[in-house]
């Protein structure tokens, strides 16, 4: 059993089990909730007020276990009683704080409508816990903190400067340039050891958790730049890269060897033995040893006082092994030789990558990537095309761009606790949408497509390709049983949109998809200023109802409530689009709420972020070699502004106030939430407006709509429509346009018999 709805069905007493009830309802209704004596028969009234408003429900409340039948027709008797003589709504809600099985509630429900006319709304310890985990973590926490009286806490809680640091590891460009760089020096470290197939490398690579479709792209992103070859289904290093690995190592060695001197010179002054490769063994590894115990500790302070405590303990040791002097002596030294050490380059570069890298790796990150929610929106450019990945399997039906978003979905389901969200707004353009492109296909021929180019309605694009692979017969209505699952008489002819609208939205709640409606929220004065505001700043046209669907849903991630886990800490949600402008719609609403939060990801970003949250490294993949090149590939570049800044702030020799904390806090923070667009990750400039056209063609002559599909099948007036499309397509599609176009069409249509 869920240990959820162990909460829930563990409560003792009714009164606690009411209270969580009101609390319940409360977010359930979108009221405020009261449980008043019932007027009429003893019982209990759910009462919901909304404004003026008050409603009243009939309701059972009840931690009795056993015989809950014999309870349940008893109180249909009583609710049938409310029906007929006080106008109560013919409607029982049913609060029982065990679980029921799916079949006896059928039965339960149907007996109640049939013997008492009588609908049941029962909301059973599985469906109040499967709310509360998903929708209302408050409540979920007033459970767990409040009625059973459990400290969720561990024993060493999270603090908020490691919250934001590990938010930062998990999503920053900074770490996310660090792990890609990890991922790089270890497929050419083994590269440089010969040639490898895929699944040698998938099986060399465990030590950093690396799937098989991240590592084919890893493989052709270092093709194309030309660091490997691939032939016959083998990669090898190209000889360049092999030259640049060589002195990489080179490089390394020599530093290593300049230190062994340097402390080799050192020592020549107190003794005629010569153990210096054996000091700088020993340094290294104090230093590693006491950046893990730092990691692992994640206290955030200094861990020079522990390297010299123990170094100094371990070299006074091994110099009194290997020379004749006094413990005086002998402490003198091993401080002179860790000073040295100290200043030397290779120590610091060595240091500092193997400080970075192993942040990744800490436990502490591990488990807060464990417990982290993601929180992931969806707009409906996004969405249309990863509907369509998940119905369809056949890849050739998809261009590039709804590749990429077919492995953004695949990035997402690795993704362990996530709730996946469209606002109201953004799933209804989803739907209507579909319904363009069913208007689209009563006219327009794959001789039209193909010399006009995609259009902007991407369902219409992969349903004219899923058309091209069968018969010519094939229709519309064929592809929307193959996508949908419905069948001609399934959709009603007057009323597309709707029928469309409620199969997609059932599509998408079984894909595990949240359908966000909180429009009731949202004051119409706010709507109209926000908008007012993002018309006078943008530099690009758009309708009224795309402006005011963006600010609903910009409304909803803003909103803290709504993106709270079972333990009441707040996770950024993120939001991803192929839309420049909601940077702009976010910096607007953040000047009047300015502690509202989102991302804004395009879909290569995001799956940039999301293929690697899950990356593990071992010690085994940080050999030397892999080390150094890290540090020559990320750290030490002229422009790099790498992972090792940040570490500059926590691992510092003094203390940091309490304001240089929290300024810390907020860089971290602004570096993941307000990371700027990369231009060059929006792939949709090969779609153009034929779309829009089209449809302004469907909607301005539906009077004429069989004339026009008649003309758009003559072959005798191709040329002239296609030159009247082209003309109109160029540009913005604005009045003017299609003024022109509607005179063009008239004239057309008169001239046509």
């Amino acid at each position: 059993m869920n240990s959820n709805v162990k909460f829930i069905s563990s409560i003792s007493t009714e009164g606690e089990f009411e209270i969580l009830v009101k609390k319940y309802a409360e977010e359930l209704f979108k009221g405020k909730a009261y449980l008043v004596g019932g007027p009429y028969d003893n019982g209990k009234d759910l009462v919901i007020k909304r404004g003026e408003r008050e409603v009243h429900q009939a309701v059972q409340i009840t931690i009795q276990e056993k015989k809950i039948e014999d309870k349940l027709e008893a109180d249909l008797l009583k609710v049938v009683k409310l029906v007929d003589e006080h106008n109560y709504p013919s409607v029982m809600h049913f609060f029982w704080s065990h679980p029921i099985s799916e079949t006896k509630l059928d039965k339960l429900r149907s007996e109640a409508m049939a013997n008492h006319l009588i609908s049941l709304e029962f909301y059973d310890a599985k469906r109040i816990a499967q709310d509360l985990t998903d929708h209302y973590p408050l409540i979920l926490n007033y459970l767990i903190k409040e009625i059973h009286k459990i400290d969720i806490q561990n024993d060493e809680p999270i603090n908020f400067q490691q919250r934001a640091f590990y938010e930062y590891l998990l999503l920053s460009k900074d770490s996310t340039n660090l792990k890609n760089a990890i991922i790089d020096a270890n497929i050419l470290s083994h590269l440089n050891e010969g040639g490898k197939t895929l699944e040698e490398l998938l099986g060399l690579l465990q030590g950093v958790n690396l799937k098989v479709g991240s590592l084919k792209g890893k493989l052709q992103i270092l093709s194309h730049i030309g660091k490997i070859n691939h032939k016959d289904g083998v990669y090898t290093l190209s000889t360049e890269e092999i030259s640049k690995l060589e002195n990489i190592k080179l490089r390394d060695s020599t530093r290593k060897q300049e230190l062994i001197e340097i402390i080799s010179d050192k020592l020549a002054k107190h003794t005629d033995k010569d153990f210096a490769p054996e000091v700088v063994k020993l340094i290294v590894t104090a230093y590693e040893e006491s950046i893990s115990i730092q990691i692992s500790e994640s206290k955030f302070e200094s861990p020079k006082l522990r390297i010299f405590q123990e170094t100094i303990h371990n070299l006074k040791v091994l110099i009194n092994d290997k020379c004749d002097l006094g413990i005086e002596d002998s402490e003198a030294l091993a401080k002179e030789l860790l000073e040295l050490a100290g200043e030397n380059e290779y120590l610091s570069e060595h240091c500092s990558a193997k400080l970075c890298v192993s942040f990744l790796s800490d436990s502490k990150l591990e488990k807060y990537i464990e417990d982290k929610s993601f929180y992931i929106y969806f707009d409906a450019p996004v969405l249309i095309p990863y509907l369509i990945t998940i119905m369809f399997k056949d890849n050739s039906l998809f261009d590039k761009s709804i590749k990429n978003i077919n492995l953004l979905r695949e990035n997402v389901n690795s993704i362990k606790n996530k709730r996946l969200r469209v606002s109201n707004e953004h799933f209804e353009e989803t739907a209507r949408h579909y319904s363009q492109a069913e208007k689209l296909s009563q006219f327009v021929n794959e001789e039209l497509v193909e010399q006009l180019g995609e259009s902007k309605n991407v369902y219409f694009n992969v349903y004219m390709k899923w058309k091209k692979k069968r018969d010519e017969k094939t229709s519309f209505e064929d592809f929307t049983s193959a996508f949908l699952g419905l069948e001609k008489e399934d959709v009603n002819q007057g009323d597309k949109f709707t029928t469309y609208a409620r199969c997609i939205f059932e599509l998408l709640t079984a894909a595990n998809f949240d359908i966000i409606d909180n429009k009731d929220l949202v004051s119409s004065e706010f709507i109209e200023r926000t908008r007012r505001k993002f018309i006078r700043e943008s530099t690009s046209f758009r309708p009224y109802r795309a402006i005011d669907n963006d600010i609903y849903c910009a409304y909803t991630l803003g909103e803290e409530k709504l993106h709270l886990d079972s333990r009441g800490y707040f996770s950024t949600p993120m939001l991803i689009t192929l839309d420049t402008s909601q940077y702009l719609l976010r910096n607007i609403i953040r000047r009047e709420y300015k502690y509202a939060e989102w991302l804004i990801y395009t879909p290569q970003r995001a799956i940039e972020r999301l293929s690697l949250v899950g990356l593990k490294i071992s010690s085994e993949s940080l050999k030397d070699g892999v080390l150094a090149t890290i540090s020559e590939e990320y750290f030490f570049k002229e422009n790099s502004v790498s992972l090792i800044d940040t570490l500059s702030i926590i691992i510092d020799d003094n203390n940091n106030s309490e304001g240089d904390v929290i300024k810390f806090v907020t860089s971290l923070r602004r570096k993941v939430n307000e990371e700027a667009l990369d231009y060059s990750e929006i792939d949709v400039v090969h779609y153009n407006n034929i779309s829009h056209v089209l449809l302004f063609i469907h909607r301005e002559f539906r009077d004429e709509f069989s004339k026009i599909i008649k003309l758009f099948s003559d072959v005798s007036y191709q040329d002239i429509l296609t030159k009247l499309l082209m003309t109109s397509i160029k540009g913005e599609f604005d009045d003017k346009q299609r003024d022109l176009l509607r005179e063009d069409m008239q004239k057309i249509l008169l001239s046509y018999h």
